[in-house]
């Protein structure tokens, strides 16, 4: 019997909010996660937010809290005097890859299990590299994953597994903007250019291992997967 695919949904299209995805981030996991957080005006987010509940009421018994809960929230500023916070009219929403450790079918041996999400430019090509960083525009294509903690609570995950990119704001070694006219830069044409990127990347694997559930959190006892 086949393999059942897991479906994947598009976001709209939205702005980076600390994207890691040219490499991991081992803050919260030793082996790494890729995160694609994406920021939308709260009347683009709301018709978004709709479809992700109709995912998670069956599942929860109820809808996710509207304002805040691990899949979205609305974003807010905190008066520096008064310590008021005040909502800015956009919604974040989390997408979030865990890199782990998984059973190769062939060899048994346990092995890194890397899920950096693909990435495209605006035209549709496949790009190995690119150095996304906040104030990007893109499109994140992702599975939602649903499943119970260790407590035996639901849980709602939506992970990501390819990105489209429309417009690239890349970040530099300290994680800031890189702005060529800070260091005098001006455009040539006919001057070098790097060459065309071909799409290939050694890294990346596609998670061929042992158990059904590739791509689950490894908190989850189940999941369940549903389309919109």
């Amino acid at each position: 019997m086949a393999k059942k695919e897991t479906p994947k949904y598009r976001s709209p299209r939205g702005i980076a909010v600390y994207p890691r995805l040219d490499s991991p981030d081992t803050k919260y996991n030793t082996h790494g996660n890729y995160s694609a957080k994406l920021k939308l005006p709260v009347a683009d987010a709301k018709a978004f937010i709709q479809k992700l509940q109709e995912i998670a009421k069956p599942h929860f018994g109820k809808p996710l809290p509207i304002k805040k809960n691990p899949c979205w929230f609305y974003e807010k500023v905190t008066d520096e005097d008064t310590g008021e916070e005040t909502e800015t009219g956009f919604v974040i929403f989390n997408f979030v890859a865990k890199n782990r450790m998984v059973k190769d079918k062939k060899s048994g041996e346990m092995r890194l299990w890397d899920r950096k999400p693909k990435l495209f430019s605006a035209s549709g090509k496949v790009v190995s590299k690119a150095r996304v960083g906040a104030g990007s525009e893109y499109v994140v294509t992702f599975e939602v994953y649903l499943g119970k903690d260790n407590d035996g609570n639901p849980t709602m995950q939506l992970q990501p597994v390819a990105v489209q990119i429309y417009k690239l704001v890349e970040y530099s070694g300290a994680g800031e903007h890189v702005d060529p006219s800070a260091y005098g830069i001006e455009a040539e044409e006919g001057g070098w250019e790097p060459e065309e990127d071909d799409g290939s990347d050694d890294s990346q694997d596609d998670g061929d291992s042992d158990g059904s559930d590739a791509g689950s959190d490894e908190s989850g006892d189940e999941e369940e997967n549903h389309d919109f």
